[in-house]
């Protein structure tokens, strides 16, 4: 039943971002570059990263749960770096548009601590839209299979700041955890309804 709950989060999370289709074949918006000599990721390469995620474990099929990591197949010590993509969608995305914003997701797992920590950082915004940037930091502890987190944003949008600080609930996948996905959904400091994922696999 827990494994359930988890699962139904998380497949909350993919269908909210992606909501019926990709990004376009443009760059996206503008944003920040990735530093001296390194190539930020673009807007579409990350939502694809994020839609492989959702493709490798099945999280458009609520129904499916083999993929999600089970109790005796989690680590009990180690560390673990999980690399991906992390989106933010705000209720005033028009229905049926891919997440205005996403970002390079970063997220690091101490087992034999029990904590999780990441950040969502080079964020691009999707074609129609624009940001000047911003982050997206996780602090959580790991419960058996998942984890408890803490999910704290300050972003840019077309201008607009977008704060929030709302509580995420993750989940791990495939032996031996090798991919994690957290959700975070409330309202940011606004009162707009949102929704924030960041997944990754090491």
């Amino acid at each position: 039943m827990y494994c359930h709950i988890l699962k139904g989060v998380a497949v909350l999370g993919a269908i909210t971002l992606t909501a019926c289709g990709g990004g376009s074949s443009s760059g996206g918006g503008s944003a920040p570059g990735g530093g001296s000599g390194t190539k930020a990721p673009s807007y579409n390469s990350l939502l694809g990263q994020i839609e492989d995620f959702n493709d490798r474990y099945e999280l458009d099929d609520p129904t499916a749960y083999d993929n999600v990591t089970t109790s005796a197949e989690m680590p009990v010590s180690g560390k673990a770096t999980y690399s991906g993509a992390g989106g933010y969608r705000p209720a005033s995305t028009p229905k049926g548009a891919p997440p205005p914003i996403v970002g390079k997701a970063t997220m690091n797992a101490s087992f034999g601590k029990g904590t999780v920590s990441g950040r969502v950082t080079n964020l691009k915004a999707s074609p129609g839209n624009r940001t000047s940037g911003g982050t997206i930091k996780m602090e959580g502890v790991i419960r058996d299979i998942a984890v408890d987190a803490a999910v704290n944003g300050n972003l840019d949008l077309n201008g607009k700041t977008h704060k929030f600080s709302n509580r995420g609930v993750g989940v791990f996948y495939g032996r031996d955890a090798e991919g994690l996905t957290v959700v975070s959904a409330g309202k940011n400091w606004d009162g707009e309804d949102y929704v924030v994922t960041i997944s990754g696999t090491e």
